[in-house]
């Protein structure tokens, strides 16, 4: 059975360096999103996760994060999809608190046929999200992606034109009320639906 999970680096960082051993292999090794040489402790890292809330994905019967996925909050950074876009979403939304930007979604290539590892990621999504009081998602995705988000019911708009960044790329944005109102992970969000099983802890 899968189990899903909030990770902090300074709460778990046994599991965190998992995360990023994850998302190594997969934007690094596999897609080539990332430079190998830029991570020679085989972990992919950049200065947005120590502003993020992480998530892994797990089988119970077993130890090894087979899943994850950010959620970038809020800062003085800003959002990567305004750095690399050239975007000011100042003038979509209200207060940028509300606003997060899902980024590195990983799982791993010998589990990438079971769907409901991504289901079960965007159902933490949307938890973190409500406890947050976040109304927007923001993203930077590359082709493929959005196609696969969906088969899931998620339909994030596209803002702006691919540019080449580690690949073709392109922002998106929407209101969570507008794009995920057909997922299982909306009735999570409106606090419709409750489970134990999302986003617990270890």
């Amino acid at each position: 059975m899968l189990r899903f999970a909030r990770i902090q680096p300074e709460d778990h960082s046994e599991w965190f360096r998992e995360i990023l051993r994850l998302r190594y292999k997969v934007y690094c090794l596999e897609r080539g999103f990332e430079k190998v040489s830029d991570h020679p402790d085989g972990l992919e890292s950049d200065v947005y996760d120590n502003r993020s809330i992480h998530f892994a994905a797990f089988y119970e019967s077993g130890t090894e994060v087979v899943g994850t996925v950010r959620l970038i909050k809020n800062s003085s950074l800003g959002f990567p999809v305004e750095k690399h876009f050239g975007l000011d979403l100042d003038p979509m939304v209200g207060c940028r608190d509300q606003v997060c930007e899902i980024s590195r979604l990983s799982v791993s290539r010998k589990y990438r046929s079971d769907f409901n590892i991504v289901k079960g990621l965007f159902e933490s999504v949307a938890l973190e999200s409500r406890r947050l009081g976040v109304t927007h998602w923001c993203a930077a995705m590359a082709q493929g992606l959005p196609r696969l988000l969906s088969k899931q019911n998620i339909h994030l708009k596209k803002i702006g034109p691919e540019i080449e960044f580690h690949g073709p790329r392109a922002p998106y944005f929407g209101r969570i009320d507008d794009v995920a109102s057909r997922h299982n992970a909306y009735a999570l969000y409106r606090g419709d639906q409750q489970t134990g099983k999302v986003a617990s802890s270890l």
